[in-house]
């Protein structure tokens, strides 16, 4: 019976033992592939690590060679750019230098400090800058080493500086230690015992995960290199190396490197797992022998059963299939084992369809998102995936998005800036942590650009860390806050110009007063004077300097807008024509003149001598612009603007008339620019300017309810537009001014009311002088109580406009209650008294601006006096008729 029950166990055992054979050797081979596979993935996570590495490199290189010009003028620029660069990179860019150079091989640049000596610096016989320039794209050198007795070794990538025409006009340069690949092996996880290695195709060691100090910069052993190269560009190969030990080699290439990853892993360590199973099991078979013999007859046949149903219930498990519930009939322990590994089975068959449904609510949301999503690789940001939004909002295909990084879908000039940022953002940012990564630009299939507001999160995707970003378009919002902020400095400059304008037409009418009373005693002086008089030199020359200080004060007044003017209607380019002659010879023969005149164009109100002014200063700013010659060309030309026209910012809807001038001169940058209009601003030398020429052009133009627009560009000439209203009126021919010689008097009573003594005192006696009969007051109710007492006619009012207590307008509809007859004259310096309001030039309002000439003074007066009283004159002046009718 024993020996029936020992054949009995060593028949049941027996097939037990040969199944434990079977699945060791079974394990042995799945080992061994499973060793070659490891290695392989490692050779092939070292080769992706080194190519993003070398991508990473080459980016930071094409970004820095937008930032630099490889000239030697831009050498110290170049140097600090570059200096710049190196700052913001970590010890992860591993870039110890960066060199610029042109076409010649000089150096024109460099971050190394302290800063070498340029001359000692050449790289026009390097064959790598060679090829650089042959092939206008990058390329990556020989292991170099600095010094024959130097130990450390460094690679240079290289990458064109393209000029306009797209072809090399220079060649960037970064300098890469070889001992910085360590920490790319140091990532890469490489399995037990394994070594990785990296060559170039002259089978040199660019880097070694073990020993780099002893290997860097010396030929792999020859068996390895060959026999790895004779494999294919990737593979596994087992050979003997170093000290007759075995060893499973993987191997692949870097095409566009030409470089060479190795991951040798010693045959011994990868199937040492194999060996020891084996032996376990071959121990464990043996004992089951000996036990089985020994409790064959107490357990039997009973025993096998339940376990042989486990058994495959459990291969079952590990397979991924949730075993069916095996009702096992078995007393004890068995039977509990039993019950409790079903359980589990359960719990895991539970837990599994729980994380698929978790999968699929994931999935849901992040592909049925409306808004953009994304998840990129920490490291190399690479995308790993996107939804259904982001395809749509960029046009790539999610197979597009895969070959990309972060950096591809950003403009050149912001990928720096995304890089710095990105380093800081993931220093300061923890696992699930979410922030605003603030608003950049990206790039879409199309090439059009879009403003994206980031936010992001640190999570962990298929086991490796990952970026999680949500990108929202705020492209429509960024422009409403750009025209917003335009609009908001456009008031700005003009409540400034305002305050300026207000402020000189305050000074200019004190001024005015001061100037009138120099000139007017001056001319009377010189009229009183014999003509070979000695004295009569010295009055010329205080006249001539007085009306330099009037022609100064013009200036201001037309800036502040506080010049009253008598506009006419005009035609634009009649002006011109009248101005040619002068204008070729004020802006020279080296200046060519044309013009570009719309023949139907549109009649303007403007005062003409001050739109004369205007046409002049620009011509002269123009030649000023232009010192070796150009061309300037006035144009005219009828507009029609809708409201918010974009084509024309600034200027309200409406039809007007434009008049531009044109140059090629040197330009203006944009600082220079938004200062143009200030009064006394100046780009000239000291002495040369008064810094009230483009001034006076604001205020003349403004003041004729127009508008100026400037562009303007470094080398790109300029060009000023000025929009002037259109007005229905037909042009009218001007009258001609009166001579000097030909000014008359009269015997009329003029009633002169001044505050200003000494400009009272010049007017009072350049009538008297004329046999006028003038009574004198120095302020309004002065003057009414004068007039009050005055007995017979008073023929003319001649008063300032702004004066204390009563101004001029109100002493004028005063008197005219009683005297409807009496002419009225106003003079002032400055005002902006209702009277003489803009677009108002009549008989009945006359003006005469201060400061003024005695023969001027007569003149004015005689004309006032000389007057039709039409209705004409009536109309335009409603205030004066209701006061005096």
């Amino acid at each position: 019976m024993r020996g029936q029950m020992v054949l009995l166990v060593i028949t049941v055992v027996t097939p037990f033992l040969a199944l434990s054979a079977l699945r060791a050797r079974e394990r042995a081979v799945r080992a061994r592939e499973a060793a070659e596979a490891g290695a392989l993935a490692a050779a092939r996570l070292v080769r992706g690590q080194v190519q993003d590495r070398a991508h990473s490199i080459q980016t930071l290189l094409a970004a820095s060679a937008h930032a630099v010009r490889p000239t030697a003028a831009a050498a110290a620029v170049n140097d600090t750019v570059l200096a710049s660069v190196m700052r913001g990179l970590t010890g992860a860019d591993a870039v110890s230098n960066l060199w610029v150079f042109d076409t010649a091989g000089s150096n024109v640049g460099t971050s190394r400090r302290p800063l070498p000596a340029r001359a000692s610096i050449f790289a026009g016989d390097r064959p790598y800058f060679r090829q650089t320039l042959r092939t206008n794209g990058p390329v990556v050198s020989d292991p170099l080493r600095g010094r024959p007795d130097s130990t450390r070794w460094s690679v240079n990538f290289t990458h064109p500086i393209r000029g306009a025409d797209g072809a090399a006009a220079g060649v960037i340069i970064g300098t890469v230690g070889l001992r910085s690949f360590e920490r790319t092996f140091a990532q890469a996880p490489l399995p037990d015992g394994a070594t990785a290695t990296l060559t170039d195709a002259q089978g040199i060691v660019l880097g070694r995960s073990r020993d780099a100090a002893a290997w860097v910069g010396r030929p792999l052993h020859r068996g390895a290199g060959a026999g790895a190269t004779a494999m294919g560009a990737e593979g596994v190969v087992e050979m003997t190396g170093r000290g007759g030990i075995r060893q499973l080699v993987a191997h692949t290439a870097i095409p566009e490197l030409g470089w060479r990853v190795f991951v040798s892993v010693p045959s011994r360590a990868a199937l040492a797992g194999v060996d020891r199973e084996l032996r376990r099991d071959v121990g464990l078979a043996l004992a089951t022998l000996v036990v089985s013999l020994l409790l064959a007859v107490a357990v039997g046949r009973r025993l096998v059963r339940p376990l042989e149903a486990l058994a495959d219930d459990a291969q079952s498990l590990s397979a991924g299939e949730v075993p069916k519930r095996v009702l096992v009939d078995a007393p004890g322990e068995l039977g509990t084992l039993a019950d409790a590994f079903h359980e589990m089975a359960a719990t895991i068959a539970a837990r599994t369809a729980a994380l698929h449904r978790s999968e699929q609510r994931y999935r849901l949301l992040f592909d049925a998102s409306p808004l953009p999503i994304y998840v990129v690789d920490l490291g190399t940001y690479r995308f790993l995936a996107v939804n259904d939004a982001a395809v749509t909002q960029y046009g790539w295909s999610r197979a597009e998005f895969a070959a990309q990084t972060l950096l591809d879908i950003r403009p050149p000039e912001e990928r720096l800036r995304f890089l710095s940022a990105a380093r800081s953002l993931g220093m300061a940012q923890s696992f699930n942590d979410r922030a605003n990564a603030g608003v950049w630009r990206h790039l879409r299939k199309d090439g059009s650009t879009i403003d994206v507001e980031i936010f992001t999160a640190i999570t962990e995707y298929e086991g490796r860390p990952a970026r999680l970003s949500v990108a929202i378009d705020v492209t429509a919002r960024r422009l409403a806050e750009r025209a917003l902020q335009e609009s908001q400095e456009q008031l700005r400059r003009a409540q400034k110009m305002e305050a300026l304008g207000r402020f000189a037409g305050g000074i200019a009418h004190d001024f005015n007063n001061l100037l009138t009373g120099i000139l007017g005693y001056c001319d009377l002086a010189l009229a009183d004077l014999a003509p070979n008089a000695q004295e009569r030199e010295d009055f010329e020359a205080i006249r001539v300097a007085a009306q330099r200080a009037a022609s100064l004060t013009g200036q201001i007044l037309a800036f502040s807008r506080g010049h009253v003017v008598q506009p006419v209607p005009l035609d634009l380019n009649e002006v011109l024509a009248g101005l040619e002659s002068m204008l070729a010879r004020v802006i020279g023969e080296h200046i060519r003149l044309t013009g570009l005149r719309d023949p139907a164009l549109h009649a303007v109100l403007a005062d003409p001598g001050q739109l004369e002014q205007v046409i002049v200063n620009l011509a002269l700013n123009a030649r000023d612009a232009m010192p070796d010659g150009g061309t300037l060309t006035i144009g005219t030309r009828n507009v029609h603007v809708e409201a918010h026209d974009p084509a024309h910012p600034g200027v309200a809807a409406g039809d007007w008339v434009v008049l531009e001038l044109r140059d090629t001169g040197i330009g203006m940058d944009a600082e220079t620019q938004a200062r143009i209009f200030e009064p006394f601003f100046t780009t000239k030398e000291r002495g040369k300017g008064t810094g009230l020429g483009l001034a006076t052009v604001y205020g003349i133009v403004r003041q004729a309810g127009g508008a100026v627009q400037v562009r303007s560009a470094p080398g790109a000439g300029s060009v000023f537009t000025l929009y002037l209203p259109r007005t229905t009126v037909a042009p009218e021919a001007r009258r001609p001014e009166h001579a000097s010689g030909d000014v008359r008097g009269g015997s009329e009573t003029v009633l002169l009311v001044e505050d200003e003594d000494a400009v009272r005192a010049i007017a009072r006696e350049t009538l008297a002088r004329r046999g006028y009969d003038v009574l004198m007051a120095s302020d309004g109710p002065g003057a009414v109580a004068l007039a009050r007492r005055h007995p017979t006619p008073i023929h003319l009012l001649l008063t300032d406009v702004i004066m204390p207590g009563m101004h001029g307008r109100e002493l004028a509809e005063t008197l005219l209650r009683d005297r409807p007859g009496m002419r009225v004259l106003f003079m002032s310096g400055y005002t902006e008294d209702e009277v003489l309001h803009r677009g108002i030039s009549t008989e009945a309002l006359a003006f005469i601006a201060k400061p003024f000439t005695p023969d001027a003074l007569a003149a004015r007066v005689r004309d006032v006096l000389d007057a039709r009283d039409d209705e004409a004159v009536l109309e335009a002046a409603p205030s004066l008729v209701r006061a005096g009718s």
